[in-house]
């Protein structure tokens, strides 16, 4: 594909960008070139997202019916599915950093317009045909945030898009832990890492310190 085009949901990785042209979703290299046609399955498809390595890519798709998540390689183009929902809305939002997909779907939900996070296992996470309830309540997206900070502090971890408001969760991803108020005791203080981003709101926040999903 030589000629300008409607390209969708791009994504870069290094020297490669994925996107989504004519129900399917293309690769190509970021100094410009020939793009290929990285699926051919001519179906809706949405929100290509490189892993941290670079060598797989997650996507979602409606080729089986309803909207699922699916995994492939860019090495040899082999492709999974990672969910079974059947879903009416779903999307790819990225990667934790043990190699789990983030999406956000409508699947289990009882209205269309109820969207809830998950972490999906992939051979990368040694953890396959896993999934996860991410424990924020409805978001409409969710972005992997910084790791470490200078001062050692664990950093966001995550940020999930809440009724319109970034907000900065700490690191539960590993732990599963949240909590819907403002953290007890000396989580508020400058080293927690549980902020808010942009507007003013109250958000989901959790302490650095497991505490019990609810």
């Amino acid at each position: 594909m030589t000629s300008p085009g409607y390209l969708q949901y791009p994504h870069i990785n290094g020297d490669l960008v994925v996107f989504v042209a004519a129900d399917d979703v293309w690769l190509a290299p970021v100094s410009g070139g020939r793009a290929w046609r990285f699926t051919a399955d001519q179906a809706k498809v949405t929100t290509p997202r490189f892993a941290a390595d670079g060598g797989h890519v997650a996507w979602a798709s409606s080729r089986d019916g309803g909207a699922d998540i699916y995994l492939g390689s860019i090495g040899d183009g082999a492709s999974t599915r990672l969910s079974h929902w059947g879903a009416t809305w779903a999307r790819v939002s990225g990667w934790t950093d043990n190699g789990e997909v983030l999406a956000v779907s409508t699947a289990a939900q009882p209205f269309g317009h109820y969207t809830w996070a998950r972490a999906l296992g992939t051979p990368i996470s040694a953890g396959a045909d896993t999934e996860r309830l991410l424990p924020f309540g409805p978001v409409a997206d969710l972005s992997a945030g910084p790791g470490p900070l200078a001062d050692g502090s664990p950093g966001a971890g995550l940020v999930a898009l809440l009724n319109g408001t970034w907000a900065a969760l700490a690191p539960i991803l590993r732990t599963g832990s949240a909590t819907g108020a403002e953290p007890p005791g000396d989580c508020g203080s400058a080293r927690s890492p549980a902020v808010v981003l942009r507007r003013s709101a109250v958000c989901s926040l959790t302490c650095p310190a497991s505490s019990p999903a609810r």
